[in-house]
């Protein structure tokens, strides 16, 4: 949930709380449906407030990536939404 906050932020919908330590609620609320609709709407979907199929698909088509080397871990990636996700080589 928090990336995809952290994605809706990013793009504009989502607003950084100052109730948390980092911004986000980290569960599927009214704010999160709120701004997912608002996307979904602006991104020709169906404004259901649903993380569907659909919806995750756009969601994915978004995530512009770049590898990065990592001693530790083996590969790194670094979506546009400017989160991290590891991925191991093997």
């Amino acid at each position: 949930m928090l990336e995809l906050q952290r994605f809706l932020n990013d793009q504009g919908y989502f607003p950084r709380l100052r109730e948390t330590p980092d911004g986000y609620t980290g569960y599927f609320g009214d704010l999160t449906k709120e701004a997912l609709q608002a996307w979904q709407e602006d991104y020709h979907l169906a404004a259901d407030g649903q993380f569907g199929h659909a919806c995750r698909q756009a969601f994915a088509r978004q995530q512009v990536c770049t590898p990065y080397p990592d001693n530790v871990h083996g590969v790194r990636v670094r979506c546009a939404s400017k989160h991290w996700i590891s991925a191991y080589s093997g």
